[in-house]
């Protein structure tokens, strides 16, 4: 029975994982292509064209992806900065972005569920970085990697949990993980 159970339960997050895997929020292609008009009315072509260009990337990645059970740490961060880049963009370069790799070597072999970083990394942008009235926005996406864990921290320095000045959300991952482990941690 507790097998079962366990079964059950895995099989039921992973299906809420494949429900958020397949959306793209139209408020969010909607804020983009705004953009995008503006730029299209100031003349702006290369603006226009490497931005299309991530969007058209990172729609790509996330129809691809949705497919997968599992993708590497690697592509999954790749996904993100593109991701990043977009809402940077959407939010007229409001914020800056620090990416960080530390002993990273194993980010090739580490796998985690797809796409499960970017709502983490939205909240981060909408609830911590653009209602902040700080004048210098900070988002960094940290990775520390050793033989047997791997952590990615998603640090803002925007209003966030509890209206604290900085918060960190990380996953914990283990070389072959059955699972991944959510903390959140507030950081003054």
């Amino acid at each position: 029975k507790i097998k079962e159970k366990a079964f059950i339960l895995n099989r039921i997050n992973y299906l809420k994982l494949k429900v958020l895997q397949s959306q793209i929020k139209p408020h969010f292609l909607f804020n983009f292509l705004n953009n995008i008009q503006e730029n299209i009315l100031k003349n702006d072509k290369e603006i226009i064209i490497e931005h299309l260009s991530l969007l058209s990337k990172f729609i790509r990645e996330t129809l691809e992806y949705s497919d997968f059970d599992q993708i590497t740490v690697k592509q999954e961060l790749k996904y993100i900065e593109n991701y990043i880049m977009i809402e940077k963009f959407r939010f007229n370069n409001e914020f800056e972005f620090n990416f960080e790799q530390n002993n990273s070597q194993n980010i090739n072999k580490i796998y985690l569920p797809p796409m499960i970083l970017q709502p983490l990394v939205e909240n981060a942008i909408i609830h911590g970085l653009k209602p902040s009235k700080l004048s210098h926005k900070m988002l960094s996406v940290v990775v520390n990697s050793n033989l047997d864990k791997t952590t990615i921290e998603i640090i803002d320095n925007g209003v966030g949990f509890n209206h604290d000045s900085s918060n960190k959300i990380s996953y914990n991952m283990e070389k072959n993980p059955k699972g991944l482990n959510l903390d959140r941690k507030s950081v003054v």
